[in-house]
């Protein structure tokens, strides 16, 4: 979702015809008939107006923007986030998730067709096949940033990371830190699985690994003995990285 802030009620200044159709998925629903679209929108109880649109591995989500009419909207694909859009015309809301999801176009289609698609560089990378590579030099890059900016001596995962990209059988996994945690996973897509093992500074440069089910402490050591202590407990055939989601496997 964009930098604008999304509606918590339907606001009927801006957004009469929202109003009018009861809420936003019926409206995007709406909508969506209206270009003979077979598709149909959902939403979230007890959630501010959202509505989604999901077949297959494609989908978007719709949200309202604060203060304006604007639909605020993004496309996922494989539960990575290709793109993001924002339009005040409720109809080329509808046409571009039909286009994205009933059509399955590229990055470079989708960009032709509407002027307000903004693709991401994940899902650049996840189009052209190298997102577990991308993802591993934007932590590094990410962690070396934060250790050139940090105002005090905080732990960091930046040694885990570094040796962990020395490894083949952690290179091949999708990585990402939750706070200052390590984690892998044998999707690239969100929700990520939750079967390896995990490690996280401890200070004096030491780092403690963790079981993934039960979050009990495995060890603690220095960054190479925790990377060795993950790999001895990572899930039996194990492999790399997959497309697609936790739910996919």
């Amino acid at each position: 979702m964009s930098l604008h802030k999304a509606l918590k009620e339907v606001d009927a200044k801006y957004y009469p015809d929202v109003a009018q159709a009861g809420n936003l998925q019926t409206a995007i629903s709406n909508s969506l008939a209206n270009i003979s679209s077979q598709l149909v929108a959902t939403s979230a109880e007890n959630f501010i107006p959202y509505a989604r649109i999901k077949m297959g591995t494609r989908s978007s989500q719709i949200y309202l923007a604060e203060g304006q009419r604007l639909f605020l909207f993004d496309f996922w694909h494989e539960g990575v986030l290709f793109g993001n859009g924002s339009d005040n015309d409720i109809s080329n809301v509808a046409r571009a998730i039909h286009f994205w999801v009933s059509e399955k176009p590229t990055i470079d289609k989708m960009s032709e067709a509407f002027k307000f698609f903004s693709p991401t560089e994940e899902g650049k990378a996840q189009e052209t096949g190298i997102l577990t590579e991308f993802q591993w030099q934007r932590l590094l890059a990410s962690w070396t940033n934060e250790e050139q900016i940090a105002s005090n001596a905080n732990p960091s995962p930046k040694p885990l990371i570094e040796g962990a990209m020395k490894r083949d059988e952690l290179r091949q996994l999708y990585p990402y830190t939750s706070l200052t945690r390590l984690c892998f996973s044998r999707t690239t897509g969100f929700p990520f699985t939750r079967d390896c093992p995990f490690a996280e500074p401890v200070g004096d440069e030491r780092f403690r690994v963790y079981s993934p089910f039960s979050r009990e402490v495995i060890g603690e050591g220095t960054a190479e003995e925790a990377i060795e202590l993950i790999i001895k407990h990572l899930p039996e055939n194990c492999g790399a990285a997959v497309n697609g989601t936790a739910e996919d496997l």
